[in-house]
């Protein structure tokens, strides 16, 4: 999976909010085929255990199992057997893949609405004018025994327009 770049440029908030739906409808449906695969997967995952099933049944020596008091293998037993399988671990891993990816999409997308969020924070931010002054507090310059016996340790508030 690509690494997605996240980051707003604060400075150009009306590009990313124009580019903000485009990135939601992408991942959204990059999702919907993520989950899609991943049942795919999981068909398949079940189709490789029910055939391995049959062949541990017809032929219970081949694959190491031993026939129960009753003539038959029993259900648990098929199923740990087919487990070992090459034919099912290789469908297994294959599932395992496609829900790691139906995942990794799904979080990128979760990012992606969170950094709607965020526009809309930094938007709010510059309608209340956060960038446009610059706000500085300096402690103000006294010697510590002038503190001590004053009390002053007062702050002065110096505001800039740009």
């Amino acid at each position: 999976m690509q690494e997605i770049n996240l980051e707003i440029n604060k400075y150009a908030l009306d590009e990313e909010a124009k580019i903000q739906p485009e990135l939601v409808r992408k991942y959204g449906k990059m999702l919907s085929a993520a989950k899609d695969t991943t049942l795919r997967m999981k068909r398949l995952l079940a189709i490789a255990e029910s055939e391995g099933i049959e062949k541990i049944r017809a032929d219970p020596e081949s694959f190491g199992v031993s026939e129960g008091a009753k003539g038959s293998v029993s259900d648990a037993t098929a199923a740990k057997a087919v487990q070992k399988t090459k034919i099912y671990e290789k469908a297994f891993n294959a599932y395992l893949e496609a829900k790691r990816y139906e995942e990794d999409v799904g979080h990128i997308l979760d990012a992606i609405k969170d950094r709607g969020y965020m526009i809309k924070a930094l938007v709010e931010l510059w309608l209340n004018k956060y960038y446009s002054e610059i706000t500085v507090y300096e402690r103000k310059r006294t010697s510590v025994k002038d503190e001590l016996t004053t009390g002053s340790n007062k702050r002065l508030k110096l505001n800039q327009d740009y």
